[in-house]
């Protein structure tokens, strides 16, 4: 069994709009969770997200709803 109180960061690969992204959660407390990197498939590199969150679920949300945001800029 894992002592989640030893996990400090985690790779997640999450799906938004129908493309593949990847997210750097960093895990400073169970209730302070920072969002420290994403990537796009692409290889493209957004920046870090300035909050911390109060879960690792609102931490994934956060980096989806960025990702999402993001994409929708016009090119």
């Amino acid at each position: 069994m894992v002592d989640y109180e030893d996990i400090r960061s985690r790779e997640a690969q999450l799906f938004v709009l129908g493309r593949r992204f990847g997210a750097t959660i960093w895990i400073n407390s169970p209730d302070d969770v920072e969002v420290r990197g994403l990537t796009l498939e692409t290889g493209e590199v957004l920046p870090a997200l300035p909050n911390h969150f109060p879960s690792q679920d609102a931490a994934l949300e956060a980096a989806r709803n960025a990702v999402s945001a993001w994409l929708e800029l016009p090119r």
